[in-house]
């Protein structure tokens, strides 16, 4: 009789283990894919911020390197965009152009009536499939505008990248986190 109970009780015992088992693995399974899945947009984001760091210095530069006006024009927009998808497609394997956006923000000043105020063709451009519009705009930071050593408000432009990754838990967290973003401000000369 005690043989036989010892036998029933390990039968119990392997379907507990078998239960315990399958919860353990796919809690662990679930944390593999949020791990892997932040590590690829983090990886993204590095991108992103690299790439809109050297697209802002290429937009303020240009007026010292090419003598060219402070406006930026529709045509360096695109040539920005171009060079940002580029290096974009060098540097990922799995790239589509389709889940990119860019947004760039120049605002530049003139005194009117003794003030500097933003110049009213501060139209920022937008590039890509991706809404990359920020929440908030350059021109709502006053915070942000400085006097420069000639007494007049220094240009800012800012350009923010977006890129859609998919996202690897939303079918099981039901919350999605697709849009990797990264912008940088800088100021003029």
């Amino acid at each position: 009789m005690s043989i036989k109970r010892h036998s029933q009780r390990m039968q119990y015992q392997s379907g507990n283990f078998l239960i315990e088992f399958a919860l353990i693995a796919s809690f662990m399974a679930m944390c593999m894919m949020f791990v892997t899945d932040m590590t690829i947009k983090q990886t993204i984001q590095g991108n992103l911020q690299r790439l809109s760091y050297s697209a802002v210095n290429v937009i303020k530069e240009r007026t010292q390197l090419y003598n060219d006006s402070e406006v930026v024009s529709n045509q360096q927009v695109a040539q920005i965009y171009t060079l940002v998808s580029q290096s974009m497609e060098r540097t990922m394997g799995d790239f589509d152009e389709d889940k990119l956006g860019m947004y760039l923000e120049q605002v530049r000043f003139q005194k009117v009536d003794g003030k500097d105020r933003p110049v009213l063709n501060n139209e920022p451009r937008s590039r890509g499939d991706v809404n990359c519009r920020p929440t908030r705009l350059l021109d709502d930071m006053d915070e942000l505008f400085i006097d420069t050593s000639w007494g007049r408000k220094a240009t800012l432009y800012r350009v923010s990248l977006c890129y859609e990754d998919d996202d690897r838990l939303s079918d099981f967290l039901g919350s999605e986190f697709t849009t990797v973003r990264a912008n940088f401000i800088m100021l003029g000369r």
